[in-house]
């Protein structure tokens, strides 16, 4: 037997038509199998491209925390120089007020000097006359100097407070 196709294929026979069957099937198979290599290395690809992908993200974020740390170092560093300016201009006004002060500092300690020997000698002045005056009171009470007397007087005071 003979068999027609639809297609308009005349074959000698089923074995004939079994083996084109065939060779139609090897043929899709081997398609088939190129298209899905085709696939599968689209497929790696794409998969690499992904990999890649939430690696450049994760790169990407890590830049934009990097950013924004040294934006705000930046300020900071600007910041700190402001002070520091503010600082050294105070800094230099205080000095310029310390040597303007060092001659009346110097001048007031001179005066405070003299007061103090003033002061002493006024304080010997007193004692002399003190001394004068209670010499023969020391003498009655059998006392040799009259500061023995005073700093018995002044004992007894503040026993007494």
């Amino acid at each position: 037997g003979t068999f027609y196709q639809k297609s308009g294929i005349i074959s000698g026979g089923s074995v004939d038509l079994a083996r084109k069957a065939k060779r139609w099937d090897d043929k899709q198979v081997s398609t088939l199998k190129t298209k899905k290599e085709k696939l599968s290395e689209e497929l790696r690809i794409a998969m690499k491209n992904s990999r890649k992908e939430s690696e450049i993200q994760t790169i990407q974020s890590q830049i934009e925390g990097k950013e924004a740390r040294l934006k705000f170092s930046q300020n900071d560093r600007d910041s700190t120089r402001k002070k520091i300016d503010k600082l050294s201009k105070e800094m230099e006004r205080m000095r310029e007020d310390l040597e303007k002060l060092t001659p009346v500092i110097r001048d007031i300690e001179a005066t405070m000097r003299n007061k103090e020997e003033q002061i002493e000698d006024t304080k010997e002045k007193m004692n002399t006359v003190e001394d004068r005056v209670f010499k023969d009171f020391c003498k009655k009470m059998n006392t040799v100097e009259d500061r023995v007397f005073k700093d018995f007087c002044k004992k007894m005071n503040t026993v007494e407070d």
